[in-house]
């Protein structure tokens, strides 16, 4: 947690007070309402380090693991089907096909350059390109 208590003393400052000191000489106080807060986090490690408890005991702390391949498969699945629901049944068809391959795609893209990217990044990019195309 080298050179991160500043940051996390004003963002602390933010959630507990609902503001923050102005940095002129008088150190005005500057209240802010109506503000969301929504983080996001990965375990420590590659570069990640541990985060203050003090700090994450300020959120509503849930824990997401990655769904299993069935589960991606049905939610794909679905999306993709709703955006060709109003092509030809040849086309509705070939749907399944067309998520079967996208993941094992993916999976053959994640083992071969897992060192050099994230799972995460890569399926932002599966996402980006699945709902483009």
């Amino acid at each position: 947690m080298y050179g991160t208590q500043q940051p996390i003393a004003l963002l602390k400052l933010l959630l507990e007070r609902g503001g923050c000191y102005d940095r002129g000489k008088d150190l005005n106080w500057k209240g802010m309402k109506d503000i969301g807060w929504v983080a996001g986090m990965g375990r420590p490690g590659g570069g990640r380090n541990d985060v203050d408890p003090r700090f994450i005991t300020l959120f509503s702390v849930f824990n997401m693991t990655f769904p299993s391949e069935e589960s991606l498969f049905h939610i794909y699945n679905s999306i993709l089907s709703g955006h060709t629901k109003n092509f030809s049944s040849d086309i509705q068809g070939v749907v399944p096909i067309i998520t079967k391959m996208t993941m094992e795609l993916y999976k053959l893209v994640k083992s071969n350059y897992q060192g050099l990217l994230h799972s995460e990044k890569i399926l932002c990019c599966f996402r980006i390109l699945f709902y483009k195309y």
